[in-house]
């Protein structure tokens, strides 16, 4: 049976108005790319009358929830809406767009912070509660994972930007550095001890729970421990300058033995 598709669209702003452009289609549910309003005049209809998939009808595209301020970074809080979620401060260029490919990492990607989410509980996600190493580094494991089933290189890190960086003093989203070394702490952890990210976020939704407990209940080892470990592998990335596939090199060729 053929799996139901939605409509794929990406999103432009001129002055009060929306307008769509269908752009493909997806397997989880209606995705809006926002975008500038250069090509605005090329779109195929104004979102305000268009019919949503899963036979969900709205008058106007959803309105945007006000993002809140918290140590000078902009973060916007979670929901969902048309059965899934793109949230709406993603901001893809006209390259990403005319890809397939990235778009469906893309949408993985923020797929997989709407699951996040709920895990917080009451928590601000923006508080540092989770660093933004784990939380993007997993969205990052999942959105490339689709990409590279396809034979696809995977997002190159700046070395100039992560080659003096430990994981445990990530910044939160300053630079690619987060995306990238968080993908590749969660690759080295999942090559280490087994797919076991999300339960991660299980016992940290449990009450007085934080991040290091949480992490230790089910890695058995120490974020900093790890940390550790993580520091030896990223030499072996840094030694092949970060290039394409340098992790499945490092992985195979580098001998880490995790402490018990």
């Amino acid at each position: 049976m053929k799996p139901s598709t939605c409509d794929l669209y990406t999103r432009y702003i001129t002055g009060a108005n929306e307008w769509a452009k269908k752009i493909g289609e997806s397997l989880v549910a209606n995705v809006y790319i926002y975008n500038s309003a250069e090509d605005a005049g090329e779109a195929d209809f104004d979102l305000g009358t268009k019919t949503k998939c899963n036979n969900y009808t709205s008058n106007s595209l959803p309105e945007i929830i006000q993002g809140w301020k918290q140590g000078g970074a902009i973060a916007y809080p979670p929901y969902k809406y048309q059965g899934a979620s793109f949230p709406p401060s993603v901001i893809l260029n006209s390259a990403w767009q005319e890809s397939t490919e990235q778009i469906a990492s893309s949408t993985v990607h923020e797929l997989v912070h709407t699951i996040q989410y709920p895990y917080y509980g009451n928590r601000n996600p923006c508080s540092g509660s989770v660093p933004s190493w784990w939380s993007e580094g997993q969205a990052m494991l999942y959105g490339y994972g689709v990409i590279e089933e396809w034979g696809i290189p995977h997002f190159e890190l700046d070395l100039s930007e992560c080659s003096s960086i430990q994981l445990s003093h990530l910044p939160q989203l300053t630079n690619n550095c987060v995306y990238g070394m968080g993908r590749e702490a969660l690759v080295l952890l999942t090559h280490l001890y087994g797919d076991k990210s999300f339960e991660v976020w299980k016992e940290f939704s449990k009450n007085g729970s934080t991040f290091e407990t949480s992490f230790e209940a089910v890695y058995k080892i120490r974020v900093r421990d790890y940390s550790d470990i993580f520091e030896k592998y990223k030499q072996c990335m840094i030694s092949l300058g970060f290039g394409v596939n340098a992790d499945q090199r490092c992985l195979a060729e580098f001998d880490i033995t995790p402490t018990p």
